[in-house]
């Protein structure tokens, strides 16, 4: 639950404040990168929050090939897939 939008998790410590969107949009980011995201720890002696990356080795590409405008093919932009926004 802790990873879904808008969660906030009670604890006996008085509440912060937040939206309760960091670990949402950090588990979208590394699984938009093929990693994988998750939480280790006992119940009251708080939690350790594990991803991992695959490497990756860049390509050369010409730099006529780098596109400077977003296509105007209907493409949602990244930010909108990543917060699943309409």
């Amino acid at each position: 639950r802790v990873f879904e939008k808008f969660a906030q998790i009670v604890s006996g410590v008085a509440h912060i404040g937040g939206t309760g969107l960091g670990l949402s949009i950090s588990k979208a980011l590394v699984h938009l990168q093929k990693g994988r995201m998750w939480i280790e720890g006992d119940s009251g002696s708080g939690a350790t929050f594990i991803f991992t990356l695959p490497i990756h080795s860049a390509q050369s590409v010409e730099v006529s090939e780098v596109r400077t405008k977003p296509p105007a093919d209907g493409v949602r932009p990244w930010w909108k897939n990543l917060l699943d926004f309409s």
